[in-house]
């Protein structure tokens, strides 16, 4: 029998998250009249007294954490899973949010984003049974990463 080698664990610290917002009706991308766009980044205060958006997914305890060590209350209006549908309901003008940047498409089509402040980071991991017999995707990932050493 081969001896099993395990693959060190691969972090990739995820710039997370930012605001998402819909701009006013009639405007163009990138320019709104909603007042947290002329902001350069926002707080978890900022969000206070707005319908809110919360995520189901696994960002939740990050967000309800932070906004619990600020002591900021979320109103939060409505729910979702993914990135996808938080961002269509934000477009919709339902709400604000908070999206890691990992899910956010290239083309954000008419919502906008801002940085939160303080930032928020959360630790990935990938595992993988062995180095040398990892799926070709694993290890295409893994050598994106440039993090990958045997």
């Amino acid at each position: 029998a081969r001896p099993v080698r395990r693959a060190p664990s691969v972090r990739a610290v995820v710039r997370f998250p930012r605001l998402a917002h819909p701009p006013a009706q009639g405007t163009k991308r990138g320019f709104t009249s909603h007042p947290l766009t002329a902001r350069p980044a926002v707080t978890l205060a900022d969000l206070a007294g707005r319908p809110f958006i919360l995520t189901t997914a696994g960002c939740r305890p990050l967000i309800m954490g932070a906004a619990l060590t600020a002591q900021v209350r979320l109103d939060v209006a409505f729910e979702a899973s993914g990135p996808a549908a938080i961002l269509e309901m934000v477009a919709a003008g339902l709400g604000v949010s908070i999206v890691p940047t990992l899910g956010l498409p290239a083309d954000l089509s008419t919502v906008v984003t801002r940085p939160l402040e303080p930032k928020m980071t959360r630790s990935l991991a990938l595992a993988v049974p062995s180095a040398d017999d990892c799926a070709p995707t694993a290890r295409a990932f893994l050598d994106q990463l440039g993090a990958f050493t045997l």
